[in-house]
Formats: structure tokens, sequence, C-alpha cells
């Protein structure tokens, strides 16, 4: 027969069958094995547009490319289940994912120049979901594997990134090209 015990570890009992006589057989062995029963379930929705276009087909005495692109992500749920507690990290920008992410992006180039922008959101969270948030009436008894905090919230954040380059040799399969890239600009 089999038996749980615990929360991780699994008992396996073995027995013969019984004698005549007998209710039970003969126990023969006995083993205890590790049990993994964490689970984790993410859901989610993802986002993405882009759109490219020739400069001259908006206006003729301009050249080159222009493409944009957004590309964003809703955290609907991230829990994970211990065996013991299940606690979703959704929202939980200092040890899994924040609510909202997305990053945008815009390119122009023109024969042998480009230059380009990125982006990027991180909406406001907490540090932890596991932290509980109070200055004054804490309560009195904190669950298993949870702590207070003072302060548990995450500021949104929004940065971008700025590149410029310089295709200088274009010879079939050679390229070079020189670019000046500025991240986490304001």
């Amino acid at each position: 027969d089999t038996s749980v015990t615990g929360v991780q570890t699994v008992l396996f009992r073995s027995r013969t069958p019984p004698a005549a006589g007998q209710t039970l057989g003969t126990l023969y062995s006995i083993s205890q094995q590790p049990l993994n029963q964490n689970s984790q379930l993410v859901k989610g929705i993802d986002f993405e547009a882009s759109y490219r276009t020739p400069l001259d087909a908006i206006n003729d005495s301009w050249s080159g490319n222009l493409t944009l692109r957004a590309v964003a992500n809703k955290t609907l749920n991230d829990a994970i289940n211990t065996g013991t507690i299940t606690i979703d990290r959704a929202g939980d920008n200092g040890a899994s994912v924040p609510s909202w992410s997305s990053t945008f992006y815009v390119n122009y180039d023109n024969g042998p120049i480009r230059a380009s922008w990125s982006g990027r959101y991180i909406s406001a969270g907490h540090v932890d979901n596991t932290y509980i948030e109070c200055q004054t009436n804490c309560p009195a008894v904190i669950p298993a594997g949870f702590t207070t905090i003072d302060n548990n919230h995450v500021d949104s954040n929004f940065t971008q990134d700025v590149t410029l380059a310089y295709r200088f040799m274009e010879n079939g399969g050679s390229n070079a090209e020189v670019f000046l890239t500025i991240n986490n600009l304001m």
C-alpha cells in the first residue's frame, strides 16, 4: 500500500500476501522518497504591434524608412504553491514579474545612417508579495513564509536608450558599422 506522510516525503510500505489466519502479510520493505509538491501557474496576455513605412509615402521630399514597434505583457497571476501555501507573485517586482511591462521602439534608417530609440516601462508593484506592509497595528501572528515591512511599494519605472549608427562599408557579405549607444537615458 502507499501512504503520504508530511508534505515533503512519500512513504511506501510493501507486504507479502497474508498467510492463512493472518489479516496482514509480512512487512518486507519500507522506502521513503522525497516528493516535489511545488507547482507554479503563470497566466498573462502578450501584446505586439509594429508598423514600417518608407517616409516618401508620407511626404515626397522625405527619404528613409520608419519602423515603430510596441511589445507589452500583462501578468495576470504567477501563483507558486509550495505544498503548504500559495503565493501569487504577479506584481512582485523584487522577486518575480511586474503586473505590466512594455517596450517601445522607433527606428529610422536612410542608406548608411540609422537612428533608433527604445523605451521600457515597468509598472509599480511590491518589493515582495510575502511582505505584509504595516507601520502600526501589525498582526500579532505572522503566517509562515511571510514577514512585515514598513514600505512594500516599488514605483513604476521608464528608461530610454538611443543609438546612432553609420555603416561605412557594405560589400556583399562584408559589412562594417560604427555606432554610439546611450543606455538608461533619463
